[in-house]
């Protein structure tokens, strides 16, 4: 049985007159009549969403791909999903000798030294150090923007640490 709340809709008398302890839920989308369990429920409360699952999900769908129909598309749970995903990834993953790594932007395989760690955590950055000043280095010829805010910030170093030598 689902908790009484005060601010529900209808107040105690609803619950007390067993509104929403029914077991069947119609969709504000589709029309139909189905289980609470093709709802998704509001989290921190003892509600559902008014869509059931499969309408939200299609509505997502057209959401991200704006102009696409989402005819024929089947309604898979997300476990379902996430399996097939899981194991697709697994397939593709290589197995490396430890202390080595593949770039993802050149794609050879070096040592991790070679890449850069991340701060305060226990993982390096995926693209190689070369990769990365190569990148660094377009970023800062093909922006005029982005150039004028690296001098600015390499003359604020300076003066911090001209000031602090003397």
């Amino acid at each position: 049985m689902i908790k009484p709340r005060k601010h529900a809709p209808g107040g105690l008398r609803a619950f007390a007159a067993g509104v929403y302890s029914s077991t069947v839920r119609t969709c504000t989308e589709c029309g139909q009549t189905k289980p609470l369990a093709e709802f998704t429920p509001i989290r921190g409360t003892p509600y559902f969403h008014g869509r059931c699952k499969a309408c939200r999900a299609r509505r997502r769908w057209e959401l991200e791909n704006p102009g696409l129909r989402y005819d024929g598309r089947d309604y898979r749970s997300k476990a379902w999903h996430a399996g097939r995903v899981r194991s697709a990834r697994a397939d593709k993953r290589e197995v490396l000798s430890p202390g080595m790594r593949r770039c993802l932007d050149c794609g050879e395989v070096k040592t991790t030294d070679a890449f850069t760690p991340i701060k305060g955590k226990q993982a390096c950055y995926g693209h190689c150090r070369a990769c990365r000043n190569k990148r660094a280095m377009e970023r800062y010829w093909s922006d005029p923007n982005e150039r004028e805010k690296l001098i600015q910030r390499s003359r604020r170093y300076r003066e911090r640490h001209r000031t602090a030598r003397k």
